[in-house]
This record gives C-alpha cells, sequence and structure tokens, in this order.
C-alpha cells in the first residue's frame, strides 16, 4: 500500500522547487563523472533519479561559460532542461521519482526490524504503520529529494549500529561501516555520525550488566574500521574526485571557512572566495574528504550564514528562530504519534522492559536529539520541517514500545493505543496526496496550516496540475490571473493563463492598479501570503476552490472589487472598465 501510494503522488504531482535542479545536475553525473553541481548535498539520491532519465535518452545542457549564474547555478540548469524538453522532461522527472521510491521501502524495513528486535513482531509492525502512513514520509518520499533518503538510510545505520555494538564481529562492522558511508553520502547532515559513533561506543562500553556487550565489547580498533570503512565507501560515491587535497588549495565562500565577509549574500553572486586556512600549518594537510563534500558544507553554510526571510505564525523576519523545528514539530507531527510517544515513554520508565531492551535508549534518543539540535542552531533560517524529518524514525522505533501494552496491560489501555495508531493512518489519508501540505487536527488541519508556516511545508509548486485539471472543469473561471510559486513556466506543463497573450510563470494584475480587480485569481500559498505581495487583499476574500492545499482559487465579482477598495481608500471600478 506504501508503494501504490507514493507512485500515484509522484505521478500527478507538479515538479517541486528542488527537482528540476536535482535531475540536472544528476543528468551531469551521469554524463560527465563531476559532482559540481548541487554540491550543497552529496550526489547518491541524485544518481538514483537521474538513472532512469540517462536510459531514456534525457542528456545534460551545454551552455556558453558564464551563462548561467554563479550562485546556485543548478536551479537554473533544472529551469533551461524543462524549457528545451519541455513535457519531456516532466516524464523524466516522475521516472526518477519512482526510482526514490526504494528509499522508502528501506526505512520501513529497518524501522520494522529495529522494532521487532525490540519489541517482537506487535512492536515491528506498530513501527511499520507509522512509517508507511506518515504524511511527511508520503509527502517527501514520492519528491527526488534528499531528506526521506538521509532518514531511511540514518535509521538504517542507527540499527547497524546498536546491533555492531552488542555483537561486533569483522561481519558486522563491515555492514556497519557501509550503511555509514551511505547515510553519508545522503545529506552531509549525516557527516555528525563520525564523531557520534565513538560517543555511542562509550555508552555502549559502560553497560555491564548485559552479558553480551560485556563478553564482545567494541574495541577501538574495530570501531576505526568500521569509521574507515564509512569513510571509503564516502570516496568510493564521489569516484575518489578531489580526494585528500590540501586544505589551503581549496576556494571557500562561507564566512566561516573563507575569511570574507560574504553575508548577506548578495544574490546576484557577487561573493568573493577565500581560504583562512591557506597560510597557516594546517593549510598543508590533506583533507579525508571528497574535495565537492567539503565545498558542499562551505555552500551551505554560507546559505545559513546570510539571514534569509523566515516565517511563523503570520510573521516574517529576517532569519530564524531556534524554537522553531519544536514548534513545527508540534503541528506537522500526526497528534496520534505524540500520544504513542507518551505512552511508550511511560514503559520505558517503569522498567517493564527486559535490560536488552533499555541499552538501546541512547541509540534512539541521541542521532533524534542531535538532528533537532543540529537544525535549532541554524538561525540564519527557519523554513523546513524536512530538514529534521531525519529524527523522525527514532521516534517511530521509540513508539514500538507500546506492544507492551498489547500484551500484557489492560483492554482499556490496548484500546487506546490502537485508536492513536488507527488516528494516525486515518489523519493522513483524510489529506492525501496533499500529504506535504499535512498539518495536524490542534491547528485545525491544513486548511489552517498557512497561518502557522509556509515554504515547504504547505506550498512547494506541488499542486500545478490540479489547478490544469480544475481549469480543464471549469471554463467559466475567465478572465484569470495566476500567480504559481515553482520552479518552471506553467505553460510547460499544459496551464495556459486565460487572460495574458504570453503565458509566463508569474502573471500580475493590469499594470498601474494592482488593487482588486473583478477576475478570477490562482494564487499559491507561498505568494498570498508573501510579506511584500500585491494581492494581499485577497486575504479577505473567501476561496470558491482550491488545488490541493497549497493553490487558492477567488472568484471576485465588480461589487466585491469596489467593496475591497473602499476599504483600502482606491478609487471604484465602473462596468465599463
Amino acid at each position: 500500500m506504501h508503494v501504490l501510494l507514493l507512485v500515484y503522488s509522484a505521478t500527478v504531482h507538479s515538479p517541486t522547487v528542488d527537482e528540476p535542479a536535482h535531475l540536472a545536475a544528476g543528468l551531469s553525473y551521469w554524463e560527465q563523472g563531476r559532482f559540481d553541481f548541487y554540491s550543497v548535498n552529496p550526489p547518491l539520491v541524485r544518481l538514483v533519479a537521474a538513472f532512469p532519465a540517462y536510459l531514456m535518452g534525457g542528456s545534460f545542457i551545454e551552455l556558453p561559460p558564464g551563462t548561467p549564474p554563479k550562485y546556485r547555478p543548478e536551479w537554473y540548469y533544472g529551469y533551461r532542461l524543462y524549457e528545451r524538453d519541455g513535457r519531456e522532461a516532466q516524464r523524466f522527472l516522475v521516472h526518477g521519482r519512482w526510482a526514490c521510491v526504494s528509499f522508502s521501502l528501506i526505512g520501513a524495513y529497518f524501522c520494522f526490524r529495529w522494532a521487532s528486535d525490540l519489541h517482537g513482531s506487535r512492536g515491528g509492525l506498530v513501527a511499520l504503520v507509522l512509517w508507511c502512513f506518515s504524511p511527511e514520509i508520503l509527502g517527501n518520499a514520492c519528491l527526488i529529494t534528499c531528506d526521506v533518503a538521509a532518514t531511511s538510510l540514518g535509521v538504517a545505520t542507527g540499527y547497524c549500529f546498536w546491533r555492531w555494538t552488542r555483537s561486533p564481529g569483522w561481519l558486522e562492522s563491515v555492514v556497519c561501516g557501509t550503511s555509514l558511508g551511505l547515510a553519508a553520502l545522503t545529506k552531509t547532515t549525516w557527516f555528525m555520525l563520525f564523531p557520534i559513533f565513538p560517543l555511542m561506543c562509550g555508552i555502549a562500553g559502560r553497560i555491564r550488566n548485559l552479558r553480551e556487550v560485556r563478553n564482545s565489547r567494541p574495541t577501538a580498533w574495530r570501531l576505526t574500521v568500521v569509521l574507515f570503512i564509512g569513510l571509503l565507501v564516502l570516496h568510493v560515491g564521489y569516484g575518489f574526485e578531489g580526494s585528500f587535497t590540501k586544505l589551503g588549495d581549496y576556494q571557500f565562500t562561507s564566512d566561516l571557512l573563507s575569511g570574507q565577509n560574504n553575508s548577506p549574500l548578495n544574490r546576484a553572486a557577487d561573493y568573493t572566495f577565500g581560504n583562512r586556512f591557506q597560510s597557516s600549518v594546517f593549510g598543508m594537510m590533506p583533507v579525508p574528504l571528497p574535495r565537492n563534500y567539503l565545498l558542499g558544507i562551505d555552500r551551505q553554510r554560507l546559505d545559513f550564514e546570510g539571514y534569509r526571510s523566515s516565517y511563523l505564525c503570520g510573521v516574517h523576519q529576517e532569519g530564524g528562530w531556534w524554537s522553531w523545528y519544536l514548534f513545527a514539530l508540534g503541528i506537522k507531527v500526526p497528534v496520534g504519534t505524540w500520544i504513542l510517544a507518551g505512552m511508550a515513554a511511560v514503559v520505558w520508565s517503569r522498567g517493564v522492559l527486559k535490560t536488552a531492551t533499555t541499552t538501546a535508549v541512547p541509540f534512539l534518543a541521541v542521532p533524534a536529539l542531535a538532528i533537532v539540535l543540529l537544525a535549532s542552531s541554524q538561525t540564519g533560517l527557519s523554513g523546513h520541517f524536512r530538514y529534521v524529518l531525519p529524527a523522525m524514525p527514532f521516534v517511530y522505533v521509540w513508539c514500538s514500545a507500546i506492544a507492551v501494552h498489547l500484551t500484557v496491560h489492560s483492554l482499556r489501555i490496548a484500546v487506546l493505543c490502537l485508536l492513536s495508531l488507527g488516528g494516525v493512518v486515518v489523519s493522513s489519508l483524510a489529506v492525501y496526496p496533499h500529504s506535504l501540505s499535512y498539518f495536524n487536527e490542534v491547528v485545525g488541519g491544513p486548511g489552517n496550516g498557512p497561518r502557522y508556516l509556509l515554504g515547504s511545508n504547505v506550498d512547494w509548486g506541488q499542486d500545478l496540475l490540479f489547478l490544469k485539471d480544475w481549469m480543464a472543469k471549469n471554463p467559466q473561471a475567465h478572465p484569470m490571473y495566476v500567480r504559481y510559486y515553482g520552479p518552471v513556466n506553467m505553460r510547460l506543463l499544459g496551464v495556459e493563463d486565460r487572460q495574458a497573450t504570453t503565458s509566463t510563470r508569474r502573471i500580475r494584475p493590469p499594470p498601474g492598479d494592482y488593487g482588486p480587480q473583478p477576475l478570477w485569481y490562482a494564487v499559491s500559498i507561498n505568494e498570498l501570503f508573501s510579506d511584500d505581495t500585491t494581492l494581499k487583499f485577497l486575504r479577505q476574500c473567501r476561496p470558491v476552490a482550491m488545488a490541493g492545499y497549497s493553490i487558492y482559487v477567488y472568484h471576485v465579482t465588480l461589487n466585491d472589487a469596489n467593496q475591497i477598495r473602499r476599504g483600502l481608500g482606491l478609487p471604484e471600478l465602473t462596468d465599463d472598465k
């Protein structure tokens, strides 16, 4: 069922903001064997996603030198890919999405496996249901992005490491190191596992009452082997491109590594390169990382250093909030999941589980907390709940402890557990296939979501094809202006504006008068709630339809327009106008 939900969702959604860039960059990897584009994240997901397009004859776009911008040129290449290939590019995208569904199956399996090892098959089924029907997993696993791949391989690595600390044989060391390297190849966030593993080994080494750990304790030598294999897999993933380059030979852009002052970043790409280590003894040291891996960390750091507009509960501000992700977790995760997590906490704390099971607590808690703390510390930007998505499978395995209630406790507690689990499924499927816009019932569901969060949490450009279907069924909606938040020209996806002679990505009202007009409007949520939008007046109107939960359709009559214009102090319109 999970696969069918993802395959369908991948088919019916339009490209989200990042996806064309991911696809174009992946094609460049296969054709050129270089990993310059989209270096802010490692290449594994893009290699998988672009492989079907590569087999189908898709190719990277070669442009004259100096044509694309210097800052994040992959987005420009993604746009040009759609300009060149049109709807064929959309076919490439859909096949790439289907290929990425495999990452979600990896996450589902390891959630089930880890929870089953801890709490039996019933516990495994609890974790499996939470993964397969999680609205955030359903919303992101059908896209060509790194988030669900990082989530899946993160929990896989956590499980392999937990097993390795209990039985650190050579085969287990190879498996654990390989999974560590693959996780690091999905998102640079998981590079934190390299220092976390020694910390967790210290915790495991202090366990004295667990016989298998006491008699087969992880050693520093075997841990070194695990870390070495992880680094080796990381280098293999990059084809050893630029491996062990001297630190002084890099050209960085972030303030932290370059020593320059590139913040706030000029979006025209007018920034300077530098290297604060070039004249120091550190500059002669080889870096044990692929060249573009370190440059990707540098570029990602640059993105977070320059304060960018963030949104929370109706407030726009430059920079973010340290509490943003905690708040987002509270309203984007189903209520039933939090109820199960609370009940599981009671189970873990009451000591009713076996000692071998309770030793897993640090292995679940430390990676999840590290993800949330890392995201919350980047206060230059708060905007994407998907950044903390890798923490969620550890919560699902944690929740699997409620399996104890299903076996030895009262019927009432068992019923509450099952109702909470069923509530997660019902709440998620009630929003599907618009899972990307999911908000829980505490804030009134996805209809009220824009009051609290914007960006990829609600509107990432995914619902344009639903608007296309609505317009086909409602030919009376004329004239109509469309303001779409997305990465490609909507004409290329078959959406034609009904007023302008030339369809563009963003179509504005007539020049000289940006007040209410007697028109039909189709407006993306991010555009509607933008701080500087000329369509703020539409917030006073009630939409007559929605394309998904991210595009609102309004019908403003002449009377409606004049009523709003009077309130704004604008001249009224007449019939002849």
